[in-house]
């Protein structure tokens, strides 16, 4: 999920491949001063750069992808959401109070073992 702006001349589309997997690609399309442009790419930034590239041949100003904070924050706050239900707290309550084991082990890890055996460790990397 993306939280940006595209500039004008990039669009994003879904194409498919060979084998029907959808893939995100983004067509980057000019048509100004005689320069017909019409192509596909796979990452907004090879695109922007791309478009950029062409728009300094024609001595126009260099676009920038900005940060579209409208989609940022409805995210944040569906993300969120859960955690201020009564199902969220409980949540975090369990997880703080009734710690999971997976935790215990880690803790372990990171406090015990990474100490007392630390030049076995060490050791062993640099071999």
């Amino acid at each position: 999920m993306h939280f940006y702006k595209l500039p004008r001349g990039i669009q994003e589309t879904t194409r498919k491949n060979k084998d029907g997997s959808p893939v995100v690609a983004y067509r980057v399309q000019m048509n100004r001063q005689g320069v017909k442009l019409d192509k596909l790419f796979s990452s907004v930034q090879e695109a922007l750069e791309f478009l950029n590239d062409e728009r300094k041949k024609l001595k126009l100003k260099k676009l920038v992808i900005e940060q579209d904070e409208e989609k940022l924050k409805a995210f944040r706050l569906k993300s969120y959401e859960h955690l201020s239900s009564e199902d969220g707290k409980e949540f975090i309550n369990q997880y703080f109070n009734n710690p999971t084991f997976d935790r215990y082990i880690k803790k372990y890890i990171d406090e015990f073992l990474k100490i007392k055996y630390r030049n076995v460790l060490i050791g062993s990397y640099q071999s």
